[in-house]
């Protein structure tokens, strides 16, 4: 039999203390819970605002009843980076965190994301022991210097978490009749957010729970419409139909969206090398049906191979093998040297490109090969 002290329990670390007291809940009601297997799907990121990341915060979970639902909401998977930080959350991670707490592994399919990248915003000025209300008769300019996280705060931060496996953030309007309630901030008053539907962007209706001294105190529904902010690849120039498209033809810009099927490209890399199916104007936003993959070097083609080891960069010819995309890693046959092969990766029409990042064995076989 073990006997503990409560003074010997405060010392625990907050994080224990959270698996101590959910590992029993969570076991109790998963096992209580329907007999069909739900399912926990990680994201690709999130968004913490506390010390420790909750499987709630970095996952959807489907096709659980109502409370074992709620219950692995709350589950503790691990403590959260420092305020302004980040850390990678592997998907083994939930499945050891659902194992540890006795979570029946044959009723809950876990999948999605390798990985989820967890940020956690810095966090701004000390909460105030009272109260924020801003009335129209008594405005308080120096209540964002002044007081803590607000009910507005929570729920800029809950959409947030949801549009960050999309590599955006939230565009909130908040409903007139909502004002009440918007300001009331911690640490006096604490929230829970339900949402009403799965939409995270549109037109959505919210119920917030708040709490004083742990005890709820009111019920408010919110009514919100939400758009996303992302930084997508826009073309810088005119870009005309059947050219292929080159580094400096699009850039970065922040868009807003109000609809997730065609949301284009958050990274310019993924777009060069592809060529456009349609004329694209100047400006516009570059969008996966624009664009159609197309081999810059092909099979049986004289290749320029640029080999750079360190300080040495060496250019020859060699036959590609087989076709290859941007990025793409591709076998390369040496003039004049029967089977002597080769790896590099294409990085432009007809060129190709080895380098440190190609295995050993074969960067010493090119670069024996080049310098002759």
């Amino acid at each position: 039999m073990v006997v503990m002290t409560f003074n010997r329990m405060k010392a625990w670390h907050p994080l224990l203390l959270c698996a101590l007291v959910f590992a029993v809940g969570v076991q109790d009601v998963v096992a209580r819970g329907s007999s069909e297997a739900g399912s926990v799907r990680l994201w690709l990121g999130a968004v913490v605002i506390e010390d420790v990341i909750r499987l709630g915060d970095v996952a959807q979970l489907h096709g659980f009843d109502a409370d074992t639902k709620k219950a692995l909401k709350e589950l503790v998977i691990t403590s959260a980076p420092e305020p302004g930080g980040s850390r990678i959350l592997p998907l083994s991670a939930v499945r050891e965190a659902l194992a540890k707490h006795g979570v029946n592994r044959a009723k809950v399919i876990v999948k999605g994301a390798a990985e989820c990248a967890v940020r956690r915003p810095v966090e701004t000025s000390p909460p105030a022991p009272k109260v924020a209300r801003q009335s129209k008769s008594t405005p308080n300019p120096q209540r964002d210097q002044t007081d803590g996280r607000t009910l507005r705060d929570a729920i800029t931060a809950y959409f947030d978490r949801q549009l960050a496996a999309y590599g955006g953030r939230a565009d909130i309007n908040f409903g007139r009749t909502s004002a009440g309630q918007l300001d009331l901030s911690e640490p006096e008053f604490r929230f829970r957010l339900q949402p009403r539907s799965d939409s995270i962007i549109g037109l959505i209706q919210l119920e917030a729970t708040i709490l004083r001294d742990a005890v709820e105190v009111q019920k408010a529904p919110i009514v919100v419409t939400v758009a996303m902010l992302r930084d997508v690849a826009v073309s810088r120039r005119a870009i005309n139909r059947g050219a292929t498209v080159g580094a400096g033809d699009v850039h970065m810009v922040t868009r807003r969206f109000t609809q997730l099927n065609r949301i284009g490209f958050a990274d310019p890399g993924e777009v060069i090398g592809m060529r456009a199916r349609r004329f694209i104007p100047p400006g516009e936003l570059v969008g996966t049906r624009d664009l159609e993959r197309v081999p810059l070097v092909k099979r049986g083609q004289i290749v320029e191979v640029i080999s750079r080891f360190g300080t040495i960069s060496v250019t020859t010819a060699a036959k590609v093998i087989e076709d290859g995309e941007y990025g793409q890693l591709v076998t390369l046959h040496m003039q004049g040297r029967r089977g002597a092969r080769i790896v590099g990766r294409v990085v432009g029409p007809r060129c190709v490109q080895v380098s440190d990042e190609v295995p050993p064995a074969l960067r010493e076989t090119a670069l024996v090969l080049c310098r002759d």
